[in-house]
């Protein structure tokens, strides 16, 4: 399983977004739980990854934009009318998660054939080639996973968004929701998942270089 912009990441903003919301409409801890799972639940779709094309979790119908208007079309109206706000500050959550899905490589916005994203971790060099990510991968005789924690790791610019984004998440959470502050735990368990698929990388990639 390849988790490129890390789930850890996605959960921050999570928190991000519960932090602010818990200002606006204060939120008992199911509420504010709900909002920061919204942000990073799409990953789920790595369970079933090896069925979606090209084995890419991002080209399920789960990573575009629809089920965030889904959530918030349903959501708006159930605030306005009951006041619980939960529901279309989610549907913002889940979007933030594709959206940031787009930066490090693409993603399916509309669920149609064509890709939207920046893809910073393909070069300018390789963009003007034309080089495509399953082509890099295959060049990089890596997996498909090893090759996205490599380019991720080694991309300064991902890095220091994602420690941005934590640092930033973090304050808010203690300025904002301080009586939540446990959640913020969180993020270091998911954090552990792409440390481990790094050291995992690392020792494979070791081993086949010693082995030549």
């Amino acid at each position: 399983m390849c988790l490129s912009m890390h789930t850890n990441v996605h959960f921050a903003v999570g928190i991000l977004f519960a932090s602010i919301a818990h200002r606006l409409f204060p939120l008992n801890i199911w509420f504010f739980l709900i909002i920061i799972i919204s942000a990073a639940i799409a990953d789920l779709d790595l369970i079933v990854s090896k069925i979606a094309l090209n084995n890419d979790h991002r080209n399920f119908f789960t990573h575009s934009l629809y089920p965030a208007l889904i959530l918030i079309i349903i959501g708006i109206p159930i605030g306005v009318i009951w006041n619980i706000h939960v529901v279309w500050i989610s549907g913002i959550g889940y979007s933030s998660h594709i959206f940031l899905d787009c930066i490090d490589w693409k993603t399916r916005l509309f669920f149609g054939k064509k890709q939207y994203g920046w893809a910073f971790l393909i070069t300018e060099d390789e963009k003007n080639l034309g080089k495509t990510r399953k082509q890099l991968q295959i060049e990089s005789k890596m997996d498909f996973t090893s090759f996205s924690v490599h380019r991720y790791f080694h991309s300064i610019g991902m890095l220091v968004l994602g420690i941005t984004l934590a640092v930033l998440s973090f304050l808010l959470l203690f300025v904002f929701a301080s009586e939540f502050w446990y959640v913020f735990f969180g993020y270091f368990i998911l954090l552990e998942i792409p440390l481990y698929q790094k050291k995992k990388m690392e020792e494979k990639y070791e081993q086949i270089e010693d082995d030549d």
